[in-house]
């Protein structure tokens, strides 16, 4: 089927277009050669004010689900009704356990801390370097 009829915009390059800023007539279109723009005239604002007619926007994307949050460290061992104790120092040795209701001690300097004195309820433990009392 032969075509009839051939629209054909007006074109040129946009150096060309911003150096002359023509006014193009009430819905004329002016078409960006090297560029690929297109500017619709209203019939009263010249071409460098005329906005660009970028066309429609498309959807947004879907958000992506929040990762799971890491599990915290072990910070120590506790008991109960007391604070943690910090772990085996290789220069203090163990230190006593600080909390409501509890004095410790301490073991001497390095390797050679064997035990931790702690009174808790007026009765005194002595806590060995191996754990057990």
């Amino acid at each position: 089927m032969p075509v009839s009829t051939i629209i054909r915009f007006r074109r040129g390059l946009a150096a060309a277009w911003t150096a002359t800023n023509p006014i193009l007539v009430e819905g004329e279109v002016g078409y960006e050669t090297d560029t690929f723009k297109i500017k619709i005239g209203n019939g009263t604002t010249a071409w460098n004010a005329l906005p660009y007619n970028l066309g429609f926007s498309g959807w947004s994307g879907y958000s992506g689900t929040s990762g799971w949050s890491g599990k915290s460290g072990i910070s120590g061992w506790s008991g109960q009704g007391t604070s943690g104790w910090s772990g085996k120092s290789g220069i203090s040795g163990w230190s006593g356990i600080v909390g409501p209701g509890a004095t410790g001690g301490s073991g001497s300097a390095g390797s050679g801390c064997q035990y931790v004195t702690l009174t808790m309820a007026g009765v005194t433990y002595k806590l060995l370097h191996d754990g057990t009392v």
